[in-house]
């Protein structure tokens, strides 16, 4: 395909009509976002042992929410929190967009990430397996309450842990 030719297909490609566009930063592709993740939890019925991590789409261009994470191959881009299987089939996504669309949550913002995308998985048995970013002492009360299993690295300076966990200095 020519590159002209491309670039006026790539133009006027638009996943929603832009005089129905609602708001936020992602509302241009938040419909085919939704459908993706939908589409899977019809079609798929995954293992018990799942994980939640992010993953970043590297972008050096100019964006509200791109993000700096030194320990990644890309430092700069666009964090996607995804729930995996453990052979890597991806579940779920969602797109950090740099709003604070969860509100005040009890778990804290990464527990209501956890929580958000865990939603349809919650008080069937699942085993979550997460990193110490995500995880917390409240977080580990609230799925075993759920009935979901969960298993983690714990930040032994956290504020939420109680005293006896916390790192003595």
């Amino acid at each position: 395909m020519p590159q002209n030719k491309f670039q006026l297909i790539l133009r006027f490609w638009h996943f929603i009509n832009n005089e129905d566009s609602g708001k936020g930063r992602l509302c241009e592709i938040i419909g085919l976002l939704d459908h993706l993740n939908n589409t899977m939890d019809n079609i798929y019925c995954p293992n018990k042992n799942i994980l939640i991590d992010e993953s970043m789409m590297p972008w050096k261009g100019h964006l509200v929410f791109r993000q700096y994470v030194k320990n990644k191959r890309y430092k700069y881009g666009i964090k996607f929190y995804e729930l995996c299987e453990s052979d890597g089939i991806v579940l779920k996504v969602k797109i950090y967009s740099g709003e604070r669309t969860l509100g005040k949550h009890l778990l804290g913002q990464t527990g209501a990430i956890d929580s958000d995308v865990m939603e349809k998985f919650l008080g069937k048995g699942y085993h979550l397996y997460t990193d110490n970013y995500y995880n917390s002492f409240e977080l580990t009360k609230h799925m075993i309450n759920q009935k979901t299993y969960i298993c983690g690295t714990l930040k032994t300076d956290q504020k939420s842990n109680p005293k006896e966990y916390r790192k003595q200095n």
